[in-house]
C-alpha cells in the first residue's frame, strides 16, 4: 500500500487534470483529491484549500523534478523569506539578541497600528 504525498494544488480541476496528463506522461501514478467538491462550487475549493494532485511516496522527489522542469512550480529559496529564516535560526540558535529584538518591534508597531486603526473606525 502506497502513501500519497500532495505534489501540487490549483483552484480548478481542469488545472490538476494537466498536472496529472504530464506526470502520468512520465510513467508516475497520480490522484486527485476533491475535485469534485470544486467542480459543484469553485468557491468551495479556496474554503478545502485547493484541489490536490498526489502522488505515491516513492514518486515525490521526480514529480517535484518534472514540475519544476516544466514551470509548473518553483524551486524554493529559503533565503527570500525572511520570516522563515528568522524562526529557522531561533530553532537552530543561530539568531542574535538584535534580529530578536527588532522582530519584536515590529510585530509591536503592527499591533499598535491595528488597534489604532480599529479605534479609528469604532469612533467613526
Amino acid at each position: 500500500m502506497n502513501n500519497w504525498e500532495i505534489v501540487f494544488t490549483c483552484t480548478y480541476p481542469h488545472e490538476a487534470h494537466i498536472i496529472m496528463g504530464k506526470l502520468e506522461s512520465e510513467g508516475i501514478s497520480v490522484q486527485i483529491k476533491d475535485e469534485l467538491t470544486a467542480q459543484v462550487n469553485n468557491f468551495y475549493s479556496n474554503a478545502i484549500g485547493g484541489v490536490k494532485v498526489l502522488v505515491a511516496e516513492n514518486d515525490y522527489n521526480r514529480a517535484i523534478e518534472i514540475l519544476i522542469e516544466t514551470g509548473n512550480i518553483t524551486a524554493p529559496e529559503p533565503s527570500d523569506n525572511i520570516i522563515f529564516n528568522f524562526v529557522n535560526n531561533i530553532f537552530t540558535k543561530q539568531s542574535s539578541i538584535s534580529e530578536f529584538l527588532s522582530f519584536k518591534v515590529i510585530i509591536f508597531i503592527f499591533i499598535l497600528l491595528f488597534i489604532s486603526i480599529s479605534l479609528i473606525v469604532v469612533v467613526f
